[in-house]
Formats: structure tokens, sequence, C-alpha cells
């Protein structure tokens, strides 16, 4: 039995994912099926999803960590999170 799936998604990536497809002899609909397929196989998403840090994000990260370099020391990480998120500039000058 098939049934129809209706989804937003950004109009440049769909049409450039659809050009990849097709070099690939695919059309959308049949990659979205095998996507479906292999998350129910894997029992998850089929691949890694995180966060990719440059050296100055990853020591940021590790100064928060340890309260290290920090205009004011924090709690948590999601503090200092944050804070980042708010604006305010967490780095001595």
């Amino acid at each position: 039995m098939k049934t129809n799936l209706t989804i937003r998604v950004d109009k440049n990536d769909k049409e450039i994912a659809a050009a990849i497809l097709k070099h690939l002899g695919l059309d959308l609909s049949s990659a979205i099926n095998m996507y479906l397929r292999q998350i129910i196989m894997k029992g998850g998403i089929p691949f890694m999803i995180e966060l990719e840090m440059n050296e100055e994000t990853k020591q940021a990260c590790e100064d928060a960590e340890k309260g290290t370099n920090l205009s004011k020391p924090y709690k948590s990480f999601k503090e200092l999170m944050k804070d980042i998120d708010e604006g305010k500039d967490i780095f001595n000058d």
C-alpha cells in the first residue's frame, strides 16, 4: 500500500539534490524511499549527525568546560551557550 508524503524544503536545495540524483539514475521519490528504508533497517538516522568545529571553537569549548579564559565564571556549558546566543562577549579582552 502506498501513501503520499508532503514535505516543505528549500527550493534551491531540492533543485540541486534532484540534479545530483538524476546523475545517479534516481529521482527524489526513490531517494526518499531509500532513506526511509535505511531508517527502518538501522533503527535511526543512517548517518552521523555532528557539528564540525574549527580549532578556535574547540578551544573555546575546552576553556568553557575548565572555566578558563572567560569574562566570568560559568557554572555550566549551557550557561555559557546562553550568553553566546544572547551575543555577549565571553572572552577576556
